[in-house]
């Protein structure tokens, strides 16, 4: 007896942008991801967590990977799967020390000027993150719940 035929599996939603290390390429790509995740159905919770994620990782590359005065470029793959979004930041800039993430420690505010709690906002709001730094390229892959 012949086995009933699946129907093809839904296709992806799939965001794509290459974008320059400047802090209004940044602006405009984080926009543009968060109207994609909402025009794809994204509870409105899980796009502003997107956004803010998105807006530390791509500010953390231009800031620490590349530097004000020799921006660089930087691609960003979204796709949605069911329960998430997996992301994938690429860029060919100055590999993270030790080469992986710092930890997700939360900084004592008493001790930094300003800012330091970008990698234990990313942490925390993320799973699966994954650094690899291979061939002059350093790859950051993490997956984003929708619930």
């Amino acid at each position: 007896m012949a086995q009933p035929s699946r129907p093809p599996a839904a296709p992806t939603a799939a965001f794509y942008a290459q974008l320059r290390s400047e802090a209004c390429r940044i602006r405009s790509c984080v926009s543009a991801s968060r109207a994609f995740l909402a025009d794809h159905g994204a509870p409105a919770h899980a796009a502003h967590r997107a956004e803010l994620v998105l807006a530390e990782v791509l500010n953390n590359i231009a800031e620490h990977a590349y530097c004000a005065d020799a921006p660089g470029w930087i691609g960003l793959a979204l796709r949605l799967q069911p329960g998430g979004v997996e992301v994938c930041v690429c860029d060919r800039g100055i590999a993270m020390p030790q080469k992986r993430p710092p930890e997700a420690a939360l900084p004592d505010p008493a001790g930094l000027p300003e800012g330091g709690f970008g990698w234990f906002l990313i942490h925390e709001l993320s799973q699966e993150l994954v650094y690899r730094h291979e061939g002059g390229l350093n790859r950051l892959t993490f997956r984003l719940p929708l619930r």
